[in-house]
């Protein structure tokens, strides 16, 4: 009978897991679902407002720079390869403006992983800005990142450096709007600062949080934009990575934006080197890869109201050169990043001359253009506005030899005057739906809501532990007899859960995570503050952070996977000992009468504050007691990178949230022979 029990409860297993894991992957990877819904949106309308031709008008671009990470301590090349960015590179493009999307400095001391605010770090960002000159070509929108708000009580507290050192940092202080008049339109962009409202030290500074003060601006930003021909949103945080309990920003997104521009998450650490995504909403959302490893900054082109953009790096020192000749084609657009309802897509079919921008710190000698590997011609330079020399090339085009619903390849080959050379290609397509391919890896990072997934897991793993604590007191032992006779495990697991003494602290462990402090200090400068698992306290302010349910999660699997095994699988010996060889079992254990059979008046306190430790260590079985010391100095170890280097030695005092395993091992390692002589059970 045992037998078909655990088969049955093995294909039980099976399915349950099955059903996880389809419903993980259906969760995260909403491709599917984000094609299928944005292809039902209705398309723009059409207008009368000219399609794509040889002249220079109808078009701007702007560009977007994120995570600088300026530091004191690591790699000083990053102030001196922004300087050089701002210099030439913006010089030479003349964007309509700059958008530094956060995380301007890095905010991090030498060992890492704690921070602070260094001046100097921010004196370099307005130096490099000033030194250029560029705020008299172009104009620079920056915003806060997470990093920016390391050991900051609040915005424009005395070590909030961004409302004193950042170009806008003076003028706004959150989130704002600001608008770009053309004569064929306006052109709207909303900063999103979704810093917390205190910025605690690294680490637990991750997730961002919209503040009631701020999903109102948002809401009247987004009115106040309703006439603009697009609108554009930066910032920092995906908002996989925004916590919005009110409001819901995505489909605010949607409502208003063709795109939501963003960073923090550094590609992955190049292992998404395009985390883009189409939303279900009916937005793009695109991070950028970051200024501090891979020099990456983003151009984006609107022409005819058409938006294309591409990704390029600064190479570092002698190699910086190669980074031009900089393309980026505008008419056809990439067909991965058509939004038909978003923008006149139409104007492509009714579009005479293919458009593309090139701009190099050289003459450029040569465009030339290929489609489907067939070579189409030189594209010449467009006919500027103005006296300055226009980026636009452009090459006349018979658009309906590539109007048959296929997709088609467009390659683009520029040549300058220092014989440097790139090479540019995107699919493309007319008359038809978007290809719309995107990867699932950025899909996993920009589709699901993380916070919420974050504590829908903390939980599920509170509540298996709970269960399996539990589950053993309310099976009758008659259904429980044959599997816990027949299993080691189970039998141990049966006899800690029978055993009060320790039973109650392990359900009291698992309801402190939920609910009790896992450590109190020091959190932002002098100021006290106390973490739990749903949140931080700093004063009179509670921070929403997620990545305290990331700990909390890990001490969990600390303890029940690195500690709880051994000692079930001790005490599930077949037979229940006696009190004889209990004692039997305590080699150390002297034969003297203990410390309360002797008077008082006749032992020195010392002696009894000696003997103590001594008989309490000597009734621990040898094997848990190594066990409970590299367990020990596991959870020491753990208690001190997360904790005491962060936020100093009073926090890792002042932590029963990882000092309650160590006292429960110890505790319950004590226990042992008391369980097996006490709880014989099956």
């Amino acid at each position: 009978m045992s037998g078909y029990l655990m088969v049955f409860s093995g294909v039980l297993l099976c399915f349950l897991s099955s059903g996880i894991v389809h419903l993980i992957y259906t969760r995260l990877d909403r491709r599917a679902e984000a094609y299928s819904i944005n292809a039902r949106y209705s398309l723009r309308s059409r207008d009368t407002d000219p399609s794509p031709s040889a002249s220079m008008d109808n078009i701007f671009w702007f560009i977007q720079i994120t995570d600088l990470h300026l530091s004191v301590h690591q790699d000083a090349s990053r102030s001196i390869d922004f300087e050089k960015f701002c210099n030439y590179t913006v010089r030479t493009i003349r964007p309509e403006f700059v958008s530094v999307s956060g995380d301007i400095t890095d905010a991090r001391s030498a060992v890492f992983i704690s921070s602070k605010q260094y001046p100097s770090e921010w004196s370099s960002y307005r130096a490099a800005i000033r030194k250029s000159g560029i705020l008299d070509v172009t104009k620079v929108y920056d915003i806060r990142g997470n990093h920016d708000m390391f050991d900051v009580l609040r915005v424009n507290h005395s070590t909030d450096y961004f409302s004193k050192y950042g170009v806008q940092g003076p003028s706004h202080t959150r989130s704002y709007l600001y608008t770009v008049q053309k004569p064929f339109g306006n052109y709207s962009f909303i900063n999103l600062d979704a810093c917390p409202k205190a910025g605690v030290n690294f680490p637990l500074n991750f997730f961002g949080e919209l503040t009631p003060d701020v999903e109102e601006k948002l809401l009247e930003f987004v009115s106040r934009t309703e006439r603009s021909n697009h609108t554009f949103w930066f910032g920092h945080y995906p908002t996989s990575t925004i916590i919005s309990p009110r409001l819901n920003l995505r489909d605010l997104l949607g409502q208003s934006s063709f795109a939501y521009f963003c960073g923090h998450l550094h590609t992955a650490h190049r292992m998404i080197p395009r985390m883009y995504a189409l939303q279900p909403q009916g937005y793009l959302e695109l991070e950028l890869g970051d200024w501090r490893d891979g020099r990456y900054f983003r151009i984006v082109a609107v022409d005819h109201d058409l938006v294309s953009f591409a990704d390029f790096r600064m190479f570092h020192g002698t190699q910086q050169a190669t980074e031009w000749p900089i393309i980026l084609v505008t008419n056809p657009k990439d067909s991965d990043f058509l939004l038909p309802h978003k923008e006149p897509v139409y104007r492509i079919l009714g579009s005479t001359h293919i458009r593309i921008l090139v701009w190099s710190l050289y003459s450029v000698l040569d465009v030339s253009v290929f489609i489907d590997g067939e070579f189409q011609g030189n594209a010449t330079r467009a006919t500027p506005a103005s006296n300055d020399l226009s980026p636009l090339f452009v090459l006349p085009w018979n658009v309906t030899r590539w109007a048959d619903r296929n997709t088609h390849e467009i390659r683009v080959v520029a040549t300058d005057a220092s014989n440097n050379w790139r090479v540019v290609s995107h699919q493309f397509v007319v008359n038809r739906e978007p290809t719309w391919n995107f990867t699932r890896l950025a899909g996993f990072a920009l589709h699901p809501d993380h916070p919420f997934n974050l504590k829908l897991i903390f939980y599920l793993l509170e509540g298996i532990f709970f269960c399996c604590l539990l589950m053993p007191r309310l099976i009758p032992s008659k259904f429980s007899r044959n599997c816990f006779r027949s299993s080691r495990f189970c039998a141990g697991l049966y006899r800690l859960t029978h055993f009060n003494p320790c039973y109650i602290p392990l359900m009291g462990f698992i309801l402190y995570q939920c609910c009790g402090p896992t450590f109190m200090g020091f959190l932002i400068g002098y100021h006290f503050g106390v973490v739990f698992s749903f949140g931080i306290v700093v004063g009179t302010t509670f921070v929403v952070e997620s990545l305290t349910y990331v700990y909390e999660g890990i001490q969990l699997l600390i303890f029940v996977i690195l500690y709880i095994p051994f000692p079930v699988w001790y005490l599930g010996k077949i037979h229940a000992i006696s009190r004889t060889e209990s004692v039997n079992l305590i080699t150390t254990e002297d034969k003297t009468p203990s410390v309360c059979d002797r008077n008082p008046d006749t032992v020195p306190t010392v002696r009894v504050q000696q003997l103590v430790p001594i008989r309490c260590v000597g009734r621990i079985p040898l094997a848990l007691f190594i066990h409970a010391v590299i367990f020990s100095s596991l959870q020491l170890l753990f208690l001190i990178v997360t904790i005491g280097i962060p936020y100093g030695a009073l926090a890792a005092f002042l932590s029963p949230g990882r000092l309650y395993p160590i006292a429960l091992c110890w505790f319950i390692a004590l226990q042992a022979n008391e369980i097996l002589t006490r709880v014989s059970g099956i």
